[in-house]
């Protein structure tokens, strides 16, 4: 059959034949108009599809800022909790979790704050975070005192006050904040509650970030980008600096502002000229306000289209008149059938299913109406099962409510009519309460069931309905109507012969009644419905008396003495809050008193008559057994008082409480009654009220008893992410997640095991003999949990002599818990002293090393390792190491101690001491080699202060050394991507003949893409790719492409970590500039370098010498063969390649030598990712699965993996290519393989 595509194709093509002749000599140009409106939406689709991008990040900042106002309004359920310090602490950490959740996943954001209305709760309170630059993680620092800065004080409270006079959530455009001396742009939000301001909500943005994004949009061949506050003011401009008004002192922008913020502005673009240059000028506003405004020379703008104006414009119109044409003619054999569809699916809308809709024809718009019927059909039967299932009862299969309800109005359609005849009978279940609280709900359910299908069987096919938990209705009609009273007695008396299954106690019974609809005085089914109610009522009053065989029993003869004690417990209620209660010992009725009506869901003067059974349906299940052995006691005369908790129902909910009383005896000395109280104040400080778990000062009670030294070690339990849970499923949802953990411990441990200490913390004291036991303990309650929530643990040993008190383990506990949720949650973690010891250390640490700071560095030390040349073993330079020497600890390595400065800032200080230092002692040593260097490394916490260029110097210019003397290096794998700042240090560094080491290079990730901005002078590649270098022929070929890369771009390569000949010998035939390593020397003092490297009459210098002389002579010897490995490669068509697999994305890079690249058939200067797609989508589609099982497999072992698969030559025929491969890193950032291809079969 032919398509309707086929049919549209054959009809256009048609049509453009026959208006290609003619029409085609017509047309011959076009006029500037359409070329200019052309270019101009051109311009203004780039300029709107740039500034969406920047749009799309303000965005992402609103919605975040947003949802927090909201959540800290919703929150809030009453203001005055802010007044009070740990209510708003408390609340103000949840927003803190929420907040940081938020901007931490926003790129660019830079802080967010949360700022109370000091003159509301009293002083000035809040958080505020500032993305810190080193490691990119957002910290707390303090908040700013808005009451030390003026009003207008942009710069310091702009944030605060200029929302709060909007009075709505503001943005505010590109400032700067003194605060943490930062260029942004903010968004505020202020917060009012009840019409009173809270504070205010925001977030900043870098507008280094926002400058970042625009610098990299080109316009054409030279156009740019730029972005402008909405007075014209400069956020970033290519040719203007920041802070510049537009059109101050250049004519050539005059009204340029004023037609950018117009908000009638037609879209033309804004001539204007620049240095003789005439440009045009598109504009879009952003959603803060600010103004993206692109911009191009006339000439690029308009150079191709004038090039192509008079084909082009031919071409379209030719193109339009045909499509005129065409659609005219397709229109009427198209539309027909759509149109059918398009009525039948407005009947569909109606809710009508009852219509015809036929079509003659095979194409897809005959497939489409068959489809359409079929959906019909099954829709109209969904819908029917739907509206069964929403009338009927769960339980009991009759109708329910919302059918009752139907029935009411069909029915009364019918009074209305004047057609009606019919009744209503209405039962009531007896006793379906108490059947539930004795024998539980299943009876319950039984009962119910029992009665709906006496009820379906009894009146035949009259409809019968559950309308609520007890209460049924019957509709009899026409002749059933008429003999309403006959069946309702066939149906009372067949109830009598009624049991249910399994439960012999107990008895169907119900309460009834009926009414006949008379046309006189019903109007309304409900008119009927009133008179059976009342009638049922009448007969529940009788119903009422009869008793269940469980509720029968004698009255004893001192009845009327507990009626005295009765009354005197009744009039104590005004002198108490407690609750009262007496218990009949011999017939173990229990009577309570009480003035709160609602209190433990036990009405004042309350009878249970089956004493303790009826008690404990008000006590919680757990605590059941407690109080049945207590009672049991007092009623066998084992005990006379008893002083118990246990855990009672109040309002739906679970309550702690005391339980006191006393035996009162009869004349012989037998116990009558037993009277007593129940409180709630005497233990409600003890438990949580969420859980009715005891709480933290229980907790703290126990472990100060001594009868608390029975376990041996402490487990603290914590829901992970209870506070997000919260926000994005409602604070009930995480009620029941506590509530689930605190079952799941009570099946396990007693009561007095267990504490809900604070929040999300449970806290269970353990007997166990090992830390495996503990585990299982864990497994099993993070096993119980699955699919609720995730829960994390610590556990603390109970060991006196580690901890000052016991109170402290549970501090600890704390503490081991929150730095291993740092890492990872759902975990289990074991204290230790060690881990205690450790954290003590590293204070201690700290402090030591802030004394020697002040003390003008003491204690800390250079010492110096030579740099060798590779030429003739030459010293020509030396690399400067700090040391630090503890007064009590002795000598502190450096990957110790370097980390606490630089997490501290001393770093700043400790850097610049180095730096003098190592000049101080060039300075001395280039008196002997006067083109001596000195080789310092260079902290990036220190790139991050703009005063180090300065700074170093002017220490040059102090010892009176030039730059050339010193050589600064910096390790690859420092974070210093896209950080221009960093950039600007090193390039003021550079002008002054410094030069740039990059240490440890090939150990990071994005290598090129640091050298390109860095332009460093040396490359200093890492021990570890010299490691077993005679072995390892994937390290040669690195450090082999290493230095021929760095030859190619004058650049010299350091060798670091030769310890021994025959590296040496291998690494030699490779040419690089300079060796470092212990073969030659290791790291030593400054007089000890002096005496073997620069005083040529000590007996070290000559030892030295000799050392080298003999080192060269073994290398001259060496039987090695010096190959080229390209040109083997290249022989053999083996090609050479490395995979990066980015661990979170999947996505791909790979890089690979010159014979792989002529393999695949690439280009030189392709893109790794590129390069990854092309082999990817290269491999036959049948070995797609192998190829992927082979990187699967080689990122889940150390194995060497091989597959052979087909692969599409691009330029030739399909080529079988063997690949083989290992993994050499995986992390939670990148998986990184390396193999080689090769070509097993001809082209």
């Amino acid at each position: 059959m032919k398509s309707i595509r086929a049919k549209i194709m054959w009809l256009l093509f048609g049509s453009v034949l026959i208006a290609s002749l003619v029409i085609g000599t017509v047309c011959t140009l076009l006029t500037s108009g359409i070329i200019e409106k052309g270019s101009a939406e051109n311009m203004n689709l780039l300029c709107k599809t740039n500034a969406g991008e920047v749009d799309i990040l303000l965005a992402k900042i609103e919605d975040s800022v947003d949802t927090l106002s909201h959540n800290a309004v919703s929150e809030l359920s009453d203001i005055a909790m802010l007044k009070n310090d740990s209510l708003r602490a408390a609340y103000s950490a949840n927003l803190e979790k929420s907040a940081l959740h938020h901007i931490e996943s926003i790129e660019g954001a830079v802080a967010i704050y949360l700022c109370y209305d000091a003159s509301y709760i009293g002083k000035s309170d809040g958080f505020f975070y500032v993305k810190n630059k080193d490691t990119q993680k957002f910290e707390n620092q303090p908040l700013t005192d808005i009451s030390l800065y003026a009003e207008d004080d942009i710069e310091h409270v702009g944030w605060w006050h200029i929302p709060i006079k909007r009075k709505t959530a503001t943005w505010i455009e590109a400032y700067y904040n003194a605060n943490i001396n930062h260029d942004m742009i903010s968004y505020v939000v202020p917060l009012y509650k009840d019409g009173q301001l809270i504070g205010v909500i925001g977030a900043d943005i870098s507008t280094e970030h926002i400058e970042s994004l625009v610098k990299e949009i080109s316009i054409f061949n030279s156009g740019k980008a730029a972005v402008l506050k909405s007075d014209g003011t400069v956020v970033y401009h290519p040719n203007f600096e920041r802070g510049h008004l537009i059109g101050a002192g250049d004519p050539g922008f005059n009204g340029i502002v004023e037609k950018l913020s117009n908000e009638e502005h037609t879209g033309e673009l804004i001539k204007y000229k620049l240095d003789g240059v005439e440009k045009r000028i598109a504009s879009s506003k952003l959603r803060n306000g600010m103004l993206m405004v692109c911009f191009a020379p006339v000439s690029e703008i308009y150079r191709e289209q004038h090039a192509l104006s008079v084909f082009t414009l031919v071409f379209a119109l030719i193109v339009i008149v045909l499509a005129l044409i065409g659609a005219f003619f397709v229109s009427h054999e198209f539309a027909r059938p759509i149109k059918k569809l398009n009525e039948a699916a407005k009947h569909l809308t109606d809710g009508e299913f009852d219509f015809d809709i036929q079509t003659d024809l095979r194409d897809e718009i005959g497939e489409l109406t068959a489809t359409f019927i079929e959906t019909r059909k099954t829709l109209q039967h969904q819908i029917y099962l739907l509206d069964i299932e929403a009338h009927r009862d769960g339980l009991t299969g009759v109708g329910n409510k919302s059918a009752f309800m139907d029935k009411e109005i069909e029915i009364n359609h019918e009074i209305i009519s004047g057609n009606a005849n019919f009744s209503v009978a209405v039962f009531d279940v007896n006793k379906l309460k108490v059947t539930n609280d004795i024998f539980g709900h299943m009876a319950g359910d039984k009962l119910l069931s029992t009665v709906s299908a006496h009820l379906s069987a009894s009146f035949g096919e009259a409809d019968v309905f559950r309308i609520g938990g007890d209460e049924f209705v019957v509709i009899l009609k026409n002749e059933d109507s008429t003999n309403c009273d006959a069946l309702m007695t066939r149906c009372i008396e067949g109830m009598k012969n009624l049991s249910l299954e399994g439960y012999p106690e107990c008895r169907v019974s119900c309460a009834y009644g009926a009414s006949q609809f008379d046309a006189k005085i019903d109007h309304q089914l409900s008119d009927v419905l009133r008179r059976a109610d009342k009638e049922m009522y009448k007969n529940k009053t009788i119903t009422k008396k009869e008793t269940f065989p469980w509720q029968e029993g004698a009255k004893g003869i001192k009845q009327i003495q507990v009626e005295k004690y009765c009354q005197l417990l009744q009039t104590l209620t005004g002198s108490t809050d407690d609750y009262l209660f007496l218990m009949n010992i011999e017939t173990g009725v229990i009577r309570f008193f009480g003035e709160d009506p609602n209190s433990f869901d036990i009405a004042d003067g309350r009878e249970l008559a089956n004493g303790i059974l009826d008690m404990l349906n008000y006590v919680h299940a757990n605590d059941q057994l407690l109080v049945k052995k207590a009672v049991s006691s007092v009623i066998s005369h084992d005990v006379e008082e008893i002083d118990i908790n246990f855990r009672m129902h109040n309002n739906n909910n679970m309550r702690w409480v005391n339980c006191r009383g006393s035996v009162i005896k009869d004349e012989t000395d037998n116990h009558f009654v037993f009277i007593g109280r129940i409180s709630q104040n005497a233990v409600k400080h003890l438990y949580n009220p969420i859980t009715t778990l005891f709480n933290k000062a229980k907790l703290k009670m126990d472990l100060q008893n001594e009868s608390a030294d029975g376990f041996s070690c402490l487990m603290l339990l914590d829901i992970d992410n209870l506070s997000e849970i919260n926000l994005k499923h409602g604070s009930v949802y995480g009620d029941t997640l506590l509530k689930a953990l605190a079952e799941e411990l009570e099946k396990r441990f007693s009561m007095g095991q267990i504490y809900h200490a604070e929040k999300d913390r449970f806290v269970v004291l353990l007997d166990v003999n090992s830390s495996k036991e503990a585990k299982k303990i864990f497994d099993e309650l993070k096993s119980s949990l699955a699919g609720k929530c995730s829960i994390s643990a610590s556990v603390v040993p109970n060991d006196k002599s580690v901890y000052a008190s016991a109170e402290n383990i549970y501090d600890y506990a704390v503490q081991t818990l929150n730095n291993a949720k740092k890492n990872n949650i759902g975990q289990i973690v074991f204290f230790s002293e060690d881990s205690l010891l450790e954290r003590i250390s590293a204070v201690e640490l700290l402090e030591e090393l802030e004394e020697s700071i002040k003390k003008k560095c003491s204690g800390f030390s250079l010492v110096y390792q030579p740099q060798i040349s590779a030429e003739d073993y030459s010293i020509i330079s030396a690399e400067a190491l700090l040391r630090f020497e503890s007064k009590t600890k002795g000598q502190i390595f450096p990957d110790q101690f370097i980390p606490v400065l630089e997490q501290t800032g001393l770093i700043n200080e400790v850097g610049i001491w180095v730096v003098n230092e190592a000049l101080r002692k060039c300075k001395q040593w280039r008196e002997f080699i006067p083109d001596f260097k000195i080789s310092v490394n260079i902290s990036p916490k220190q790139l991050e202060k703009k005063r180090i260029a300065a700074q170093i110097t002017r220490l040059l210019t102090k010892h009176g050394l030039p730059g050339e003397a010193l050589i600064l290096e910096i390790t690859e794998s420092a974070q210093l991507d896209e950080n221009e700042d960093v950039y600007a240090i090193l390039t003021k560094l550079r002008q002054v003949g410094i030069q740039i080491a990059i240490d440890d290079f090939g150990t990071g990730y994005s290598n090129l893409g640091n050298l390109k901005h860095l332009h460093a002078n040396i490359l200093k590649v890492d021990r570890v790719f010299i490691r077993d270098i005679k072995e390892n022929g994937y390290n040669y070929n690195l450090i082999h492409n290493v230095i021929e890369f760095a030859k190619s771009n004058s650049l010299k390569v350091c060798l670091e970590g030769v310890e021994n000949t025959s590296e040496l010998i291998v690494l030699s035939g490779l040419q690089p500039d300079i060796f470092q390593g212990y073969l030659f020397d290791k790291p030593c003092s400054a007089d000890m370098l002096e005496t073997k490297y620069f005083i040529s009459n000590t007996e070290e210098y000559a030892k030295r010498l000799e050392r080298f002389d003999k080192l060269g002579k073994e290398k001259r010897h060496a039987p090695l063969v010096n190959m080229e490995m390209k040109t083997i490669l290249r022989g053999i068509n083996v090609g050479l390649w490395i995979i990066h697999i980015n661990a979170k994305t999947g996505e791909g890079e790979l890089y690979t030598d010159e014979t792989m690249r002529r393999l695949l058939g690439v280009a030189d200067d392709i893109a790794p990712n590129e390069c990854f797609k092309h082999w990817q989508n290269n491999i036959d589609k049948e070995y797609r699965v192998a190829v992927d099982n082979m990187i699967h497999d080689m990122a889940e072992s150390n194995t060497v993996i091989q597959v052979e698969y087909p692969w599409r030559y691009p330029q030739r025929d399909t080529v079988t290519v063997r690949c083989s491969g290992r993994c050499v890193e995986k992390n939670h950032e990148v998986i990184v393989f390396e193999g080689f291809h090769r070509v097993i079969s001809d082209f």
